[in-house]
C-alpha cells in the first residue's frame, strides 16, 4: 500500500493567522480547540471486514479498572501506526452534542449492516396474528354479543301505555329474559367483563430499542487570513493541499486505491470520539482576490469541516470526557483576576483591543496592555502546575 507522507503537529490555534492576536501568544492559551489525530486505514476491505468479527468474537484480556467498552472501540479499525497528522482546530461552534433514542414495535437490528436476530420475522408474524386471533376475536364477540342482545330485545315484551305487548310468536317473555342474560354471562366469562360495552379494543405491548448511530456530527468553522503575515498565504495554501491529500483515496494503478484518513476527536470537556471519518470538507474564498505569481489569493480562506462517529458513540466514551474540578476553577479564576489586575493597572495610557473573530461573527474581546505586561503574565503561565501544552501532551497520550 502506498505511503502517505505525515503532516506531523499543525496546531491552527497557536500557529495560524484564524485571528489577529499574534502568533504563539500566550493569548491563545484560552481559545477552546478540538484535538483531531487523522489515521489511515491499514488492510484492504476483506480483511476489514474479517477483521471486525474476528474482534467482536475475540477473548478480551483487560488489566483492572480498565474499560472493556472503550478497549473494543480502539481495536475496531487497524491503522497503519502512527498517526499521519494532528490538528488542533479552534472550535467556537454552539452546538457539540446532539442525538436521538428511538423504541418500536420491530426488534432492533443486531448490527450495523440491518441483520436481523434469527426467526425475528418469524416472531414479529406470529405475534401479529396472536394480536388478530385476541384482540380480532374480542371484538368480533363484543359485535355478536351486542346483535344478540338486539335480537333478543325483539322477542321480548314490552310494556306500552301501561300495559304488557307481549314479543309475537312467544308465549312467554321471561324466557328470553333467561336466555339475554345466560348470553351476557357466557359472553362476559370469554372475553372479560372490563372490555364488554367499550367503544373499542386496543392491544399495548412494549416496545423495543433500537440501536442505531443517531449521533450528530461535530462541525467547526473558521477563518484562515492570508494578509496578517507575509507568510500566511503560503502556509495556508499548504495546509489546505496536504489536509485534502489525506482526505482523499490515491489512485495506484488500473485498479487500487487507498481510502481517506479516519479521526480520532477530543473536544476537551465536551466530546470524545473513537472513531470518526471527514464527511464533509469545504473551503471558500473571502474578500478581495488577487492573481499572484500565477497562483490566486484570496484575503482568507474560510474552512468549514463536519466529522461524523463510526461507531455509536457509547457511555463508556463519557468516562473520556473531563470536567472542570473546583480546585482548577479557582485556579483559574485567581490567575485571571490576576492577570487583569495588572492588564487594568498598566494599560490606563495605552491599552488596545483584539478580537477573535470566526465567520459566524462571534467575538471574544480581549484587552491587552504593554508588551512588558504580556511577557510577565507568560512567565507566570511557565509557573502553572497544569499547563495548556500539558494539558495537549496528556489527550495525545490518551491514544
Amino acid at each position: 500500500m502506498a505511503t502517505v507522507e505525515p503532516m506531523g503537529r499543525m496546531d491552527i490555534v497557536r500557529d495560524y493567522d484564524w485571528t489577529s492576536v499574534p502568533r504563539g501568544s500566550g493569548l491563545r492559551e484560552e481559545a477552546p480547540c478540538a484535538i483531531c489525530t487523522a489515521h489511515i486505514l491499514e488492510n484492504n476491505q476483506l480483511q476489514q471486514f474479517l477483521g471486525g468479527y474476528i474482534n467482536t468474537l475475540e477473548t478480551m484480556e483487560v488489566q483492572p479498572g480498565q474499560d472493556k467498552g472503550l478497549k473494543f472501540y480502539k481495536g475496531l479499525y487497524k491503522t497503519t501506526g502512527p498517526p499521519v497528522g494532528t490538528f488542533f482546530f479552534p472550535f467556537f461552534t454552539d452546538n457539540y452534542r446532539a442525538f436521538s433514542n428511538e423504541y418500536d414495535n420491530s426488534f432492533s437490528s443486531i448490527s450495523q449492516r440491518g441483520a436481523d436476530m434469527i426467526g425475528a420475522e418469524v416472531i414479529e408474524n406470529l405475534a401479529g396474528a396472536g394480536e388478530k386471533l385476541i384482540g380480532g376475536g374480542i371484538e368480533l364477540g363484543k359485535n355478536i354479543a351486542g346483535v344478540g342482545a338486539g335480537l333478543i330485545d325483539a322477542f321480548k315484551d314490552t310494556e306500552k301505555d301501561g300495559e304488557t305487548v307481549k314479543a309475537k310468536g312467544v308465549a312467554s317473555g321471561q324466557a328470553t329474559v333467561d336466555a339475554k342474560k345466560s348470553l351476557a354471562k357466557r359472553a362476559g366469562e370469554a372475553m372479560g367483563t372490563v372490555t364488554m360495552g367499550a367503544p373499542g379494543s386496543y392491544i399495548e405491548t412494549p416496545k423495543f430499542y433500537q440501536y442505531a448511530n443517531t449521533d450528530q456530527g461535530l462541525e467547526l468553522s473558521f477563518a484562515l487570513s492570508n494578509t496578517l503575515n507575509d507568510d500566511a498565504a503560503a502556509k495556508n495554501a499548504e495546509f489546505i493541499k496536504q489536509f485534502t491529500i489525506i482526505n482523499r483515496p490515491t489512485r495506484l494503478g488500473p485498479l487500487g486505491m487507498t481510502f481517506p484518513a479516519i479521526y480520532h476527536i477530543e473536544v476537551p470537556g465536551l466530546r470524545y470520539i473513537e472513531w470518526a471519518s471527514l464527511d464533509n470538507f469545504g473551503v471558500s474564498m473571502l474578500g478581495q482576490r488577487r492573481k499572484i505569481g500565477g497562483v490566486i489569493i484570496p484575503e482568507a480562506y474560510v474552512i468549514n469541516l463536519s466529522f461524523t462517529s463510526l461507531t455509536i458513540e457509547a457511555a463508556n466514551f463519557m468516562k473520556m470526557v473531563d470536567t472542570p474540578s473546583p480546585a482548577d476553577a479557582a485556579e483559574y479564576e485567581s490567575n485571571r483576576a490576576e492577570d487583569l489586575g495588572q492588564l487594568r493597572a498598566q494599560s490606563k495610557s495605552k491599552s488596545s483591543s483584539v478580537l477573535y473573530t470566526t465567520e459566524q461573527g462571534q467575538i471574544a474581546d480581549v484587552q491587552r496592555g504593554t508588551l512588558g505586561t504580556a511577557q510577565a503574565i507568560a512567565e507566570r503561565r511557565k509557573r502553572r502546575k497544569l499547563t495548556m501544552q500539558q494539558h495537549r501532551e496528556r489527550l495525545l497520550g490518551i491514544k
